[in-house]
């Protein structure tokens, strides 16, 4: 379950998702590094545990990985 977690929010960080300040990433972001990841961990937990409060969103590949996670919850 963590490694779930983990690599999914690595991938986030990769592809990105749009956030309240911007686009949240592992490089670029305008946000420390610490924070961003402290963030991506919070949405992949989010989108795992299939609450989904909103207030990350993905974009672009980044939906995939969160359809693939979610989805991976139920098998």
């Amino acid at each position: 379950m963590l490694c779930e977690i983990g690599i999914a929010a690595l991938f986030y960080g990769l592809f990105g998702v749009q956030h309240a300040d911007g686009p949240l990433r592992l490089w670029g972001a305008d946000v420390a590094v610490g924070q961003a990841i402290f963030n991506l961990l919070y949405f992949s937990t989010v989108v795992f545990t299939t609450v989904g409060f909103g207030d990350i969103v993905p974009f672009g590949t980044s939906k995939i990985v969160m359809m693939v996670q979610g989805l991976s919850v139920r098998f």
